[in-house]
This record gives structure tokens, C-alpha cells and sequence, in this order.
């Protein structure tokens, strides 16, 4: 039997537990499997984004 992940749509066979494509969780421990995205204030999650886009700046000496 397969499920699909939620995260990227692949198919994993439920006895994995966790996704072979993205690595997240497929089958939740219990009822209640919670994610820190659950708990991210939007705002927070938006200057988050803001900040992975940046490119590393490079040194100049």
C-alpha cells in the first residue's frame, strides 16, 4: 500500500514513514502530529521567506 506525501506528491509505501522524494513525514504519529508551520506567526513566516530569497552576500577585502 502507498501513500501520498502532502509536501511534494510523490508515493511512498506506508512502512517508510517518511517521504523517499522530500524527507518529510508521511504517517503521522498520532491524531494530534503537529508541525512547527502550525505554530508560525504568518507575518514571521513571511520575513522568513523574505529572508531565504537573499543571496549570501560576498566579502570584499
Amino acid at each position: 500500500m502507498q501513500i501520498l506525501c502532502p509536501s511534494c506528491g510523490a508515493f511512498t509505501s506506508i512502512e517508510k514513514v517518511f517521504c523517499v522524494r522530500c524527507g518529510r513525514r508521511v504517517v503521522p504519529l498520532t491524531k494530534y502530529d503537529l508541525k512547527i508551520s502550525d505554530f508560525i506567526y504568518p507575518p514571521d513566516r513571511d520575513a522568513m521567506e523574505n529572508l531565504r530569497s537573499f543571496e549570501a552576500l560576498s566579502r570584499q577585502y
